[in-house]
């Protein structure tokens, strides 16, 4: 085997064990999803880039000098492009889930919000978990739905299983046929 052959294989053995994985916990029990590990270097790796870019192009705008560019009108893209990598890499750094015993709290970068179970059960009644877009549950609930990151997270599937168990709601369809997927790749 060649060190590409094997540095891939580990690759997808670690995204595959934290794909599959039980849920993690946090310090009083609970369990909690939050992004996997390679999104979270991802983001600390972008954190400080998108903070140097934006203090470049506030402090410094002489060093940023292109042929037909005066420096001080550094383009907004540069300023954009900053700001999205800040806000992006905050965002996974921040987002996190947690399973308590009565209730459901799902925490951002700019937000807290709670949910009972007692709510999630009784929407699930209504409208059942369905999945959305590219690696997301949704949960329906009274005021807004909660939408779920299962496919970038640790134990994101473990999660979610958990969590329709807790509420007495099926999983969402197609979502069994996941792990079955995943046995005909290998």
């Amino acid at each position: 085997m060649s060190l590409n052959q094997i540095l891939a294989k580990s690759v997808s053995k670690s995204i595959e064990q934290d794909f599959w994985s039980a849920c993690k916990k946090d310090r009083h029990g609970n369990p909690i999803v939050i992004s996997n590990y390679m999104m979270r270097v991802f983001a600390f790796v972008t954190l400080p880039l998108g903070i140097a870019v934006l203090f470049i192009c506030i402090f410094f705008p002489d060093s940023y000098v292109l042929e037909d560019i005066d420096p001080e009108n550094i383009p907004v893209v540069m300023y954009c492009v900053s700001i999205f990598l800040i806000l992006v890499s905050s965002l996974m750094l921040r987002w996190k889930v947690t399973l308590k015993k009565d209730s459901l709290v799902v925490r951002g970068l700019f937000f807290k919000r709670s949910v009972s179970i007692d709510e999630l059960r009784m929407a699930a009644f209504r409208q059942p978990p369905k999945r959305a877009g590219a690696g997301y549950v949704v949960f329906a609930t009274d005021t807004k739905d909660i939408r779920i990151m299962y496919q970038t997270a640790v134990g994101g599937v473990a999660f979610i299983k958990l969590l329709c168990k807790r509420i007495h709601s099926p999983l969402p369809q197609g979502f069994s046929s996941l792990q079955q997927n995943a046995a005909l790749l290998k």
